[in-house]
């Protein structure tokens, strides 16, 4: 008896030393206010970064993840006021997944995501955007998923020309008025395009054979 709950006892800590900060760096150039701060730790075979409460884009030292066979996941969707976004931000390294949702961007350097490796999943919703002048389609030929709810995007044709390969398109409240070219994405799966100004659309999605989803029930 003692023995088995000793051994859950193990299993115990060794699951909760999964959720434990690996290393915690506090960023004092980069803060707004006392909070400030960037969390490392490992869950279920992926590596998490996740920084908040910054005013500008962290220096961080990604060198270690080139290394490490894991999937890693940048998050910087917990109260972060960037605004711009600098170039080379992710140069060089292995990211699946990149969160930037509710960091009060209004800009993105043409070259902030240049050379990213493997970037699958990208979240932009709830910022001030309002174009894809940053979009470079060698930067983003893995991406599947483009999540950009919330902002104020008025056209998605360079989209469409330069990312066939979506499979996943998140697009609502934003201020769309055509989606004209969306016949282009033969790949999509998912398309949530609610609450826009659609005015012109037509047929353009009847050559999406893969579509098999569309929120779209106030454009």
């Amino acid at each position: 008896m003692e023995a088995h709950i000793f051994k859950k006892g193990v299993l115990f800590i060794f699951v909760m030393l999964n959720f434990l900060v690996l290393n915690r760096c506090s960023l004092k150039d980069d803060c707004y206010d006392q909070d400030c701060v960037c969390n490392w730790r490992l869950f279920q075979n992926m590596r998490f970064i996740t920084c908040s409460h910054l005013s500008t884009f962290p220096s961080l030292n990604y060198s270690r993840f080139v290394a490490e066979p894991f999937v890693y996941v940048l998050d910087f969707s917990s109260g972060n006021r960037f605004f711009s976004l600098p170039a080379n931000a992710f140069a060089n390294i292995s990211i699946e997944t990149i969160k930037l949702s509710k960091s009060n961007l209004n800009w993105i350097h043409r070259e902030t995501f240049a050379r990213v490796v493997n970037l699958k999943t990208l979240f932009l919703d709830s910022n001030y955007l309002d174009s894809f002048d940053w979009l470079n389609p060698v930067d983003f030929s893995s991406l599947i998923t483009l999540k950009i709810d919330n902002n104020r995007i008025r056209s998605i044709d360079r989209i469409c020309l330069l990312l066939p390969s979506l499979n996943n398109l998140y697009l609502t409240y934003n201020n769309i008025s055509s989606i004209d070219k969306i016949h282009m994405l033969k790949q999509l799966k998912f398309l949530a395009i609610d609450s826009n100004q659609i005015i012109s659309n037509g047929a353009s999605m009847e050559n999406l054979t893969n579509l098999g989803f569309v929120y779209a029930s106030r454009i």
